[in-house]
């Protein structure tokens, strides 16, 4: 199975408060002002999918003033239709932060963990 990305939402995650993008099949390019949020969303992306960010702790992830921010990634099998769904939360804990994962495919968790930096 390939899957690819379909859609990301992202709330409190850096400069994004409450975010959705839905992706097309086929070339992608995310065009705007400089700081407007356009790495985030590849970091996220990233985040998502391998567990670390390009900052330094995940408590850094989280918007300024906020407490939890989410990632969920949905993702799609163009050959069988199958869908999954890879969602992230992270929450400040003081200085650090706890992250939680969990992915499901065709709506059944099939996977889920949770680490503390």
């Amino acid at each position: 199975m390939t899957y690819v990305i379909r859609s990301v939402e992202l709330r409190n995650f850096l400069s994004h408060e409450n975010t959705k993008l839905t992706f097309p099949l086929g070339s992608l390019a995310l065009v705007g002002e400089n700081g407007a949020g356009k790495t985030s969303i590849f970091e996220a992306i990233y985040y998502a999918l391998t567990g670390s960010g390009w900052r330094g702790k995940a408590s850094d992830l989280i918007q300024l003033g906020k407490q939890r921010a989410e990632v969920i990634l949905e993702l799609e099998d163009p050959a069988t239709g199958s869908k999954a769904t890879a969602r992230v939360f992270i929450e400040r804990r003081g200085s650090t932060a706890t992250t939680a994962y969990r992915l499901t495919v065709n709506g059944k968790i099939v996977a889920t963990t949770a680490t503390a930096y």
